[in-house]
């Protein structure tokens, strides 16, 4: 079981989102993931940044990361993101104004339980988005870091905070009940989740079903937009979907 050396670990632990300005998918190409991913590994040993998860995904990103101090997270944050804006908005000719829909959003993670679960939670992203069948092969993530022991799986404050080094098998065991964490839009994420899980149950299906047929996934998201004040927005945002895929699914 895990270990706790020092007491103010559980006060230097934040949970950090960046979203594009307008839903924009500001990392939707390899090159533009790539970079970010590039920034971060450049300007984390500046500042005394330990990345412990990590996911980007097309329009956001998420970290969990270790500060020993509040304002080495945001001289980092601020380095990170302001470069990768200047590359952005240059590789991105017509690009025009502002990069992020806000500076960057972070909470606290107190707790051993919820350290945990929001590293399952940050690793889940794009199997909920239903781009992967298994969060490891994501390949802009950290999941398989904690699967091959390596990268941010190998950071110092794990290292002392845990005598097993396989940490994935207590992040599994903390894998349900995810939804608690800061996301792009809480509620409505928290309201599509539980609208997933309902249909599961009622259809006794799982993800995995989902994804290998269509005719079950179409009925997925037909229960979800009629589940509520759930926008087309809202699934597209959520299921990584096309708007003019999402129109011919609700449409037959």
């Amino acid at each position: 079981m895990p270990r706790v050396a020092r007491k103010d670990y559980d006060t230097s632990f934040f949970h950090v989102i960046i979203h594009g300005e307008r839903d924009e998918y500001i990392f939707a190409e390899r090159r533009y993931k790539q970079k970010y991913l590039e920034l971060i590994n450049k300007t984390k040993e500046e500042f005394n940044i330990q990345v412990i998860a990590y996911c980007i995904m097309d329009n956001h990103m998420h970290m969990l990361i270790y500060a020993k101090e509040i304002e080495h997270l945001s001289k980092f944050m601020q380095k990170v993101n302001t470069s990768y804006a200047i590359y952005y908005n240059k590789v991105c000719k017509n690009q025009i104004g502002h990069v992020y829909k806000d500076r960057y959003l972070s909470e606290s993670v107190k707790g051993m339980r919820y350290f945990l679960k929001c590293i399952n939670y940050i690793h889940q992203n794009p199997v909920k988005a239903f781009i992967v069948l298994k969060c490891e092969d994501y390949e802009y993530s950290s999941a398989k870091d904690y699967i091959n022991n390596c990268g941010c799986a190998k950071s110092e404050i794990l290292s002392t905070m845990f005598e097993d080094e396989n940490y994935i098998n207590l992040i599994n065991q903390y894998s349900k009940n995810t939804n608690l964490f800061m996301d792009i839009d809480q509620n409505t994420n928290e309201k599509i989740d539980c609208l997933i899980n309902e249909f599961l149950e009622e259809n006794s299906c799982s993800l995995i079903d989902v994804l290998k047929n269509y005719r079950i996934f179409s009925n997925l998201i037909k229960f979800v937009k009629n589940g509520g004040k759930i926008t087309y927005n809202d699934i597209i945002k959520k299921f990584n979907l096309p708007r003019n895929r999402l129109a011919n699914i609700l449409k037959n």
